[in-house]
């Protein structure tokens, strides 16, 4: 069976503003995002789950958008966005390939 698609993206802890990478799988971000349902997000530092803002929920949107033109991906690992930092407050960074 193949795998279901996912997406990696960065997330800063809203504790100690460390950045690690979170993955989701593709279907259930588009889901979360399109029926307005909250989006657990997840620092493994602390052991911290969140809610998505506004403004998190809205770079997803802009990762998958990217997705759908064919941008931002690992040729290894699937999805991927490089730079980009989501965290519990604000987004910052720029989109890159990789």
């Amino acid at each position: 069976m193949k795998p279901e698609p996912s997406l990696r993206f960065p997330v800063v802890c809203p504790i100690c503003a460390k950045e690690q990478l979170a993955t989701f799988s593709i279907a259930t971000l588009t889901r979360g995002l399109l029926s307005g349902k909250s989006i657990r997000l997840y620092a493994a530092c602390h052991d911290k789950y969140w809610d998505a803002t506004r403004i998190e929920k809205e770079q997803l949107r802009e990762y998958l958008g990217a997705l759908d033109r064919g941008g931002l991906t690992d040729e290894h690992n699937g999805a991927y966005i490089g730079s980009a930092v989501i965290s519990g407050n604000t987004t910052s960074g720029d989109h890159d390939q990789r």
